[in-house]
């Protein structure tokens, strides 16, 4: 009987593959939020287990997500094979709006010790999600999505349509724990949460606030037989392997992907009126400071050329006095019948001092008019923007005590703050990563793309790993703003950057100790 079972279960699935008509492969994305793009990148994975008879030994599902074009990770228990299969068919069905059809797939790399797989199906055009380079804070929110079968069967759904492209089962929780011990005891780095998953969700994402991967969802506590007779549940205990063993994994796959180093900051909804009053008050301010600059280049501009009119009125006076007292002096020694004398050798010395007075004039004139003009924009690109930002105790935690208003310039055509420390390009704005003083820990300096947010973490670490990060982070040298133009320079700022961030990798995986929070603004 179960043997029949098998044989029509098998007949139907591959009837189903075999028959999806094709059409459309994608759909028009909608307009919303991360979380709607991420879902379709998550697939449903079935896999059908044949015999040496080419009948079915075991029909398995599971879920996945995508990393790159056409390639898909999942739990590796998902597509082990059982005892007795000699062929193995895998099949990926897409989200409804990744697809319409199931796409064949093919098996390409496997790491049994971490459970992971991946799968190749190059017909599949879903679009790849975001590896996250840390996982956020246990405050945050995190979200699972996958495949759950207990959902289909809850809604009765008939085989053929539990096949059919849909929307993945999304559920929402909290980090508990971060482990560097897996379930059943393997060395892997490892997070504990509390968004519920399934049988079905194995394979599946464990996403940030900002829809990016931060670990796959593996196991689910089961219940047990407690010593007394009773049945024993454990709610909540669910686990996901971590980013950080996902990027090795794809490394070993030979598949390239950066991971995204930028902290996930929530933006907070703005009331429109409210919007539209600051921005009037910002206007108004921006008029009174512009008048106020116009009033004192027009009074400097006044005391400017009333020194110059003394300066000439002062040489005039004594030019003056200097040919009254020759025409006196010559007079009176005509009237004497006197020869006239030689030369007075005073005269050309208080020329001299004439023109002196007149150069010191001048020049004190040219200072005082460019004296504006040189003090703003010295050693400053012009694609420089001066920023005031203030603190965000909400959006902050564990700060420091001083903690308070910054006041910087940021070029982003170079990537530098205030003309002198190189910043670099990442996805999603510009991060930085630096050792701190305290000699016990490091920070990731980060600025949004529109220059509205900065945020610091600081992450705490031992005097070894500090020693160990410190001289990896000097056998890099030390990285200069590039001067403007110089694409060489900036090539080798953004690369040495790059080495930093790598090298900081295993030192900055853990939790942060401390975030702080700034909100920006151009001067």
């Amino acid at each position: 009987m179960l043997r029949r079972l098998k044989l029509a279960l098998c007949a139907l699935l591959l009837a189903l593959f075999a028959l999806a008509a094709p059409g459309m492969t994608a759909y028009a994305q909608e307009d919303g939020a991360a979380l709607r793009e991420a879902e379709r990148s998550v697939v449903r994975i079935v896999v059908l287990h044949l015999g040496a008879d080419d009948q079915p030994v075991a029909v398995m599902a599971g879920s996945g997500f995508v990393v790159a074009p056409g390639k898909i990770v999942t739990n590796n228990h998902v597509v082990e094979a059982p005892v007795g299969a000699v062929r193995t068919l895998y099949f990926v069905v897409p989200d409804k709006y990744a697809g319409n059809e199931r796409k064949p797939a093919t098996l390409s790399q496997t790491w049994p010790d971490a459970d992971l797989a991946m799968l190749d199906a190059p017909e599949l055009a879903a679009p790849a999600l975001k590896i996250a380079a840390n996982p956020p804070s246990k405050e945050a929110l995190v979200r699972a999505l996958g495949y759950p079968g207990v959902t289909d069967r809850m809604r009765k759904l008939p085989l053929e349509q539990s096949l059919k492209p849909s929307e993945p089962y999304v559920t929402s929780g909290s980090i508990a724990l971060f482990s560097d011990t897996a379930p059943g005891g393997g060395a892997f780095d490892t997070i504990f949460h509390t968004a519920p998953i399934d049988h079905g969700n194995s394979g599946g994402p464990l996403l940030d606030e900002c829809a990016r991967v931060i670990g796959v969802n593996t196991w689910s506590a089961s219940e047990s037989m407690g010593d007394d007779g009773t049945v024993e549940s454990h709610p909540g205990q669910f686990a996901a392997i971590r980013s950080s063993v996902v990027s090795r994994f794809l490394e070993r796959a030979g598949v390239t992907v950066t991971p995204d180093a930028a902290p996930c900051v929530r933006t907070v909804p703005v009331d429109p009126a409210l919007q539209a009053q600051v921005e009037k008050a910002n206007a108004a301010a921006s008029a009174a400071e512009a008048a106020a600059k116009k009033a004192v280049q027009e009074r400097d501009s006044v005391v400017r050329w009333g020194f110059g009119v003394l300066v000439l009125l002062a040489l005039g006076a004594l030019v003056w006095f200097l040919l009254s007292r020759r025409r006196a002096m010559d007079a009176t020694l005509a009237a004497e019948g006197a020869p006239r004398p030689a030369a007075n050798p005073t005269l050309p010395l208080l020329l001299g001092v004439g023109v002196a007075v007149v150069a010191l004039g001048l020049a004190g004139w040219w200072m005082l008019g460019h004296r504006h003009g040189r003090s703003g924009t010295a050693k400053v690109s012009a694609s420089a923007v001066a920023l005031n930002c203030r603190f965000v105790p909400a959006k902050s935690f564990n700060p420091l005590p001083q903690a308070g208003a910054l006041s910087f310039s940021f070029d982003p055509e170079a990537d530098c703050v205030n003309g002198k420390t190189p910043y670099e390009k990442v996805q999603g704005g510009f991060s930085r990563v630096t050792l701190g003083e305290s000699g016990r820990g490091a920070s990731q300096l980060y600025l949004s793309p529109d220059m509205k947010t900065f945020v610091r973490k600081d992450f705490a670490l031992s005097a070894a790993d500090y020693a160990a990060f410190a001289a990896a982070r000097k056998s890099v040298g030390a990285v200069r703003c590039p001067a403007p133009g110089d694409t060489a320079a900036a090539q080798a700022a953004a690369g040495a950057l790059a080495k930093v961030r790598n090298l900081s990798t295993p030192y900055l995986g853990a939790e942060p100790s401390r975030i702080m929070t700034w909100s920006c603004e151009p001067k």
